[in-house]
């Protein structure tokens, strides 16, 4: 085989992974106004180091799901959240909820 087959099975797989991990990293929709609240919520419980309020914060999510308050996908993106603050992955949790509510000023400003 010569180095510039390597090379391209090298680059082709260098693009399978990009998109992979394209395709895994996490993205946000539109959050409604109940979504928002507990998005906020958990960033406070997180600012915190509140372990305990993750338990509550997860029966409130599904609370709002089971009321239709929140959409699935909320639910999911807001569980993920909280398994990571159940963790004490207090700086990822923050991160992440700054993402999705970067992601509302995105949704709601075109």
């Amino acid at each position: 085989m010569s180095g510039f087959q390597k090379l391209g099975i090298a680059g082709a797989a260098g693009l399978v992974l990009v998109f992979a991990i394209y395709l895994a990293w996490p993205r946000y929709g539109a959050l409604g106004e109940r979504g928002y609240a507990l998005a906020r919520a958990i960033d406070s419980a997180a600012s915190r180091q509140d372990t305990e309020t993750f338990a509550r914060l997860r029966e409130l999510v599904t609370e709002a799901l089971d009321e239709q308050a929140i959409t699935t996908a909320e639910a999911n993106w807001l569980d993920r959240l909280i398994s990571q603050g159940e963790a004490g992955r207090w700086e990822q949790v923050r991160r992440e909820v700054r993402k999705l509510l970067a992601a509302q000023q995105q949704t709601a400003g075109g």
